[in-house]
């Protein structure tokens, strides 16, 4: 596979996590706080972390930020200290989310693609 054959199969491997990701928070939108979950730029932010979260748990792509990698990593103290205030809200959603979130599907199949 040449690089950007590897660009675009990462790529469309965070597409499918992140729709994963959305789709699972959405069924368990009351783990989010009120104002976090009426706040679509908060909860677009939510998203995207919970996405590099699933994709570091699942090793696609980059290791991710410093929250991201120790949520992922099960590092506690890490976590609190590298959440901002959004994230600190979010850390039972993330926590219930990275042990209950199944292998997406769709990513078996792009898998066999390629």
């Amino acid at each position: 596979m040449n690089i950007v054959e590897s660009k675009v199969k990462l790529n469309e491997e965070v597409r499918i996590v992140r729709e994963h990701v959305s789709a699972y928070l959405h069924k368990n939108i009351k783990l989010i706080p009120m104002n976090i979950s009426w706040n679509m730029d908060s909860l677009n932010h939510v998203i995207n972390i919970a996405t590099s979260i699933m994709c570091i748990k699942w090793g696609i792509g980059y290791n991710g930020g410093s929250f991201a990698s120790a949520v992922a990593s099960n590092n506690l103290t890490a976590t609190y200290g590298n959440a901002d205030s959004t994230n600190r809200d979010c850390i039972h959603f993330y926590v219930v989310m990275i042990n209950n979130l199944d292998y997406p599907s769709g990513l078996l199949k792009l898998n066999e693609e390629f």
